[in-house]
């Protein structure tokens, strides 16, 4: 079953796979990073102003597109967070992350580090440019992860479950922004890069599960569904 677990393990095999190349693999992983939280911030956008909202801190937590798994809650892994404060900026400690469980398990901290660094700034990123995402402390580094998100408020919103994705959805966003991301800066080499980062899926995972990742290709990440 496709989970944060899966998520995080496509995280880790595209940096194995980008980080041989050297200084140029890690850049190609973080804009890779980047692309892939700018295109989550993108759509959660585009939902919010097509229901009529202002993009504020409230409409931005309400249209995010993920909820823990069951999988993450039955094995005690999901995320356990606290907002310290609300304004002027919004700060959250994180203590239990499924994301930095997977990494250390993988023994892929240097993957961890650099996604965790980045990926919350990228989705705020993309959600509104009048906003500014820190992720001052992570677990990765420290004993929990300090979350700072300053931009516009406004009225408080009803989450939007209605808009959450399965994590399938989510691991082929991840792997096809990857895949592009590669490809863009390495060519053929950044295929055999891809071939290779489904090849180590399909080992550990199995072809079921690998088919319903590969169904996605032609999906339009960049663009929320009107459907």
């Amino acid at each position: 079953m496709f989970s944060e677990t899966v998520h995080a393990y496509l995280i880790a095999a595209w940096f194995d796979a980008m980080s041989p190349m050297g200084d140029r693999g890690l850049d190609a992983f973080r804009l890779a990073v980047r692309l892939y939280g700018e295109s989550r911030g993108r759509r959660m956008a585009q939902r919010c102003v097509r229901d009529g909202e202002k993009l504020t801190v409230e409409s931005y937590l309400a249209y995010c597109e993920w909820r823990p798994s069951g999988c993450a809650v039955q094995e005690g892994i999901s995320n356990v967070s606290q907002v310290l404060e609300e304004a002027p900026a919004r700060k959250v400690c994180i203590s239990r992350c499924p994301w930095h469980h997977t990494f250390e398990a993988l023994g892929a901290g240097e993957a961890g580090r650099i996604y965790c660094r980045e990926i919350d700034a990228a989705i705020a990123r993309g959600f509104s440019p009048e906003f500014t995402y820190r992720a001052e402390r992570t677990l990765m580094e420290h004993d929990a992860c300090l979350h700072v998100l300053e931009g516009p408020m406004g009225k408080k919103i009803e989450m939007r479950d209605t808009y959450v994705q399965d994590f399938r959805y989510h691991c082929a966003n991840l792997h096809f922004l990857f895949e592009k991301t590669a490809r863009a800066v390495f060519g053929a080499e950044g295929g055999e890069m891809a071939e290779r980062v489904i090849v180590r899926f399909q080992e550990r995972y199995g072809d079921e599960m690998t088919g319903e990742m590969l169904e996605m290709r032609d999906t339009d990440f960049m663009c929320a569904p009107t459907a």
